[in-house]
């Protein structure tokens, strides 16, 4: 619990801090919301505190220091995790790509045209 506090806290402050309004620094996830750096943020933190947490049962040799709660908050944001990386990431780029790629089409097309008319009004007049 205490690692999701202070991430949370930790992604309002700096979002608030850069500008972004209270209602878009909150640090939930909705349905339709997803905060993607949040996210990470939490796995990677879950993902240290398992590992400290594995350590401590290796070197105690002592099973019942497992924190289960904690593993299953890792299990949890891992398949978060791997879902954003392996899928929506990538199709998000993809569309990011491909509207770029668009837009200089576009600007290329709109460029062509006008070089294209005016090079027919220079025929036209000799």
């Amino acid at each position: 619990m205490i690692i999701e506090v202070i991430v949370r806290v930790s992604y309002c402050s700096k979002r608030f801090k850069d500008g972004h309004s209270l209602q878009e620094s909150i640090p939930i996830n909705g349905i339709r919301r997803k905060k993607p750096k949040l996210q990470t943020m939490l796995f990677i933190s879950h993902t240290i505190s398992s590992a400290v947490n594995g350590g401590k049962v290796s070197f105690t040799q002592n099973p019942l220091a497992i924190n289960y709660t904690e593993w299953m908050a890792f299990t949890r944001y891992s398949i978060s995790q791997l879902k954003w990386t392996l899928y929506e990431k990538p199709t998000l780029r993809n569309d990011y790509v491909d509207g770029k790629l668009n837009e200089e089409w576009e600007r290329l097309h709109s460029i062509l045209n006008d070089t294209w008319a005016s090079m027919e009004r220079d025929y036209i007049v000799i």
